[in-house]
């Protein structure tokens, strides 16, 4: 996953304002500036008015709980004695290298 700060490329009317993103609290107040506008729009918009491509980096709650896991256990997967994280595991070694 991408570190902070980040450099996002905004849309500004009809061109582009660059931002810097410091912390992850900061993204996530910047995401939810553009849910609350009143237009409608779907995630994938939001994501590219703010010039974020790259979503593979941004998880749910759970997924990212799950990821948390397995950079514990990746070593080590039979410790945990549950079947849905050994699936994460198998999910998460196909996907490791395309996320850094």
């Amino acid at each position: 996953m991408k570190q902070f700060p980040l450099t996002l490329k905004v849309v500004e009317g009809l061109g582009y304002k660059e931002i810097e993103v410091k912390t992850k609290e900061e993204l996530i107040d910047l995401i939810q500036k553009e849910i609350d506008k009143p237009e409608q729009l779907k995630l994938i918009d939001i994501c590219d008015n703010l010039g974020i491509y790259d979503t593979i980096s941004l998880f749910d709650r759970r997924t990212f709980q799950l990821w948390e896991l397995y950079q514990t256990y990746k070593y080590a997967p039979h410790l945990i004695d549950n079947m849905i994280f050994q699936d994460a595991v198998l999910i998460f070694n196909q996907y490791e290298p395309r996320v850094f």
